[in-house]
């Protein structure tokens, strides 16, 4: 893929950066305010979103000493405060909580640099020229004719307008910038709109369980009687839930063990979904919400993370679980691979058999192998820290 003149990448670039009044003992910022429209903060309880903002403007704040506003409307504050990413923000110094009205009397004054928006809000391109917006992936518009719904026609448009309009666009992998240029081609008329990818990153918490896990799993081995997966997420079309249970349920069968699925967010499961499940003779358990802790203690319970999706922007669950070593099995789909590299298993497409396939391969991992590869996979997540993707947000609102 060429990159335009105008893409910086950061993604991958282990940066040691001072901030210019980090030594000094008056810390003021050295930028203007940024102002976020917290949006996905009430459109989601939990989610690998609502945590990748929440981690960005901690360290906007707490190291990059930036003010930074976030515009909850009243009418959605009740929905906001539910949101444990929201909570922990709002007792960060220098965060302030605001309205739409406030937003015109900081601009007027001059004090806000950039407008960014966590979710996908056309109207703050009516109230300032330099508003900037996050790609995760193009789902929607890859999958149009499979979720064709008439509010799917509005998002449609609505991010049509955005990611033309905006001044500048964060991409979280080079698999979601090449995403925006094939689905939002008038994005790359404008000569002067920046594109950089950010990345994502792991909280620290997630690093500390698992290089203290490397030593007690060095010898273990994967138990021969009772299989243990961990799936988080939706279950619609590109999730490929659907095929996963049949994976499973071929898995069990193929090994003679008993398969325990423990499924980690969505809504409750349907009852085609449960036939599914009960088809298949497998044994599961649906858990939500959680917490990111009780997440991590769910994903390192488990013998094999498998993440069964054929589209992401990213991945996030696959770099979380490699952080924990955690042994992962997942399609082989660009974006996970961008990052994930050789560092775990792949199935060479979606299909159920492929999939029984590669968790087969995974469960007849020695001992060595498997810690070998959990080495390698928790060392590469060590190198995608929050703390490089805050770097890459205030290169991003701090160029021209």
């Amino acid at each position: 893929m060429q990159l335009n003149r105008n893409f910086q990448y950061g993604k991958l670039c282990k940066v040691n950066y001072t901030h210019p009044y980090s030594s000094c003992d008056n810390k003021t910022s050295y930028m203007k305010k940024i102002v976020f429209h917290g949006e996905i903060f009430y459109m989601q309880r939990y989610g690998g979103i609502s945590n990748h903002f929440f981690s960005v403007i901690e360290l906007l704040v707490k190291v990059y000493f930036i003010k930074v506003d976030i515009i909850i409307p009243k009418k959605s504050y009740p929905k906001a405060i539910l949101n444990p990413s929201f909570e922990r923000l709002r007792s960060l110094p220098k965060v302030s909580i605001i309205q739409y009205q406030e937003l015109a009397a900081c601009l007027s004054s001059n004090k806000v640099a950039y407008v960014h928006a966590t979710y996908y809000n056309p109207s703050l391109l009516l109230y300032c020229k330099n508003v900037s917006y996050t790609f995760h992936d193009a789902a929607q518009e890859r999958f149009f004719f499979r979720f064709f719904r008439p509010n799917n026609i509005a998002l449609f448009v609505l991010r049509q307008i955005c990611f033309t309009f905006a001044s500048k666009i964060a991409v979280v992998s080079l698999a979601s910038l090449s995403e925006l240029n094939r689905y939002f081609p008038l994005s790359r008329m404008r000569s002067n709109q920046l594109k950089i990818v950010v990345g994502n990153g792991v909280d620290k918490h997630y690093l500390r369980v698992g290089n203290s896990r490397l030593h007690a799993i060095a010898t273990r081995e994967i138990n021969k009687l009772i299989i243990s997966i961990c799936y988080i997420g939706l279950r619609g079309y590109y999730k490929n839930f659907r095929s996963m249970v049949v994976a499973v349920g071929q898995l069990s069968k193929q090994l003679n063990v008993s398969v325990v699925i423990k499924i980690v967010g969505g809504p409750s499961l349907n009852k085609s979904e449960l036939s599914l499940l009960s088809k298949e003779g497998l044994n599961w358990e649906h858990l939500n919400p959680l917490s990111r802790s009780e997440l991590a203690d769910c994903i390192v319970s488990c013998d094999i993370f498998l993440h069964p999706s054929i589209y992401e922007g990213f991945g996030m669950t696959v770099l979380e679980a490699m952080a924990l070593s955690v042994p992962v099995v997942a399609v082989n789909i660009s974006s996970v691979r961008e990052f994930a590299g050789d560092t775990i298993i792949y199935a060479s497409s979606g299909s159920p058999d492929d999939i029984t396939l590669a968790l087969a391969n995974s469960c007849a991992l020695t001992p060595s192998a498997r810690h070998s590869m959990l080495c390698k996979a928790h060392h590469f997540a060590l190198s995608l820290s929050w703390n490089n993707v805050a770097y890459n947000y205030s290169i991003m609102f701090d160029s021209n």
